[in-house]
C-alpha cells in the first residue's frame, strides 16, 4: 500500500476518487472520474466536448510529498532524497489524549 493511499485513508477529505459533476454554460453538465496511480490524481472525462473527448484524461496532479527547504539548503541538494521525511505534527494536550498519540506522521 502506498504511503499517499494510507494517508488518504485516514483523511477521507482528501480522498477524492469518485465521480464528479460540474456545469458548464457552453457544455452542459460534464462529468469526471478521479482515481489515483500512485501519488497522482489522474481525473478522465466520462461526457467527451470538443476540447476533450470522452474517456481523455482532463487533468492529472502529481500529490507527492515536497519537503520545504530549510535556508541554508539550496534546491539541488533537496530534490536528490527519495524519501523525505516531513516533521509529524504535535497535538495538544486534549488532542493527544483523544488519538493517543502526541505526534502524528506526515507523508
Amino acid at each position: 500500500m502506498t504511503k499517499a493511499r494510507e494517508a488518504r485513508s485516514c483523511l477521507p477529505q482528501f480522498n477524492l476518487e469518485g465521480l464528479w459533476f460540474g456545469e458548464y454554460l457552453d457544455h452542459g453538465v460534464q462529468v469526471i472520474n478521479v482515481t489515483y496511480v500512485g501519488d497522482t490524481l489522474v481525473a478522465t472525462k466520462v461526457t467527451g466536448d470538443i476540447r476533450v473527448p470522452r474517456g481523455e484524461v482532463t487533468f492529472q496532479a502529481d500529490l507527492h510529498p515536497v519537503r520545504l527547504l530549510d535556508d541554508d539548503e539550496d534546491n539541488e541538494d533537496a530534490g536528490e532524497e527519495e524519501d523525505p521525511r516531513m516533521e509529524p505534527i504535535v497535538l495538544g494536550d486534549q488532542a493527544a489524549e483523544k488519538w493517543g498519540t502526541r505526534e502524528l506522521p506526515r507523508y
